[in-house]
């Protein structure tokens, strides 16, 4: 209970620190504005790191992207053991029309993965959830607002 708790702090915290500074025109490509950023997770076995998007009250469309980062681990030293990107993948751009959403599932990874949403806007809603892939129960959820990075 208490590494679900801190899972779910964690990723709180990174997603409050993200940086929401899209800078977008409806013509322009999607710039690479963080609009959300999980931060290193380690899941469990059978645990699925679900990424959403949600554009319900938008008065245009918003395009979105989610990248999907896998980490390997190095050799550990006197208990400290370091990370390196093993594998990335970035979605195309995804439009979404106001009242739709769109989410990106991570799961599989030995030592740790990430998920990031860019957007061209930044006042898209964003969830992390960990997801128990065998129920479908989620196990840590924390939803982050994109305004001023504050809880909701």
């Amino acid at each position: 209970m208490k590494s679900r708790i801190f899972v779910a702090l964690a990723v709180g915290i990174v997603l409050s620190l993200a940086s929401f500074t899209a800078t977008a025109q409806k013509d322009a490509p999607l710039r690479k504005s963080v609009m959300a950023d999980t931060g290193i997770l380690s899941l469990g076995q059978g645990q699925v790191l679900r990424v959403t998007v949600d554009w319900g009250d938008g008065s245009a469309e918003a395009v979105v992207r989610f990248r999907r980062i896998e980490y390997s681990q190095g050799i550990c030293n006197g208990g400290l053991c370091p990370l390196a990107m093993s594998s990335q993948t970035t979605s195309g751009p995804l439009t979404l029309m106001p009242g739709e959403g769109a989410s990106m599932d991570i799961s599989d990874a030995a030592f740790g993965v990430r998920g990031v949403v860019f957007s061209n806007r930044p006042d898209v809603k964003v969830t992390a959830e960990i997801v128990n892939s065998s129920t479908g129960e989620v196990t840590s959820h924390v939803i982050m607002a994109n305004t001023e990075g504050d809880f909701h």
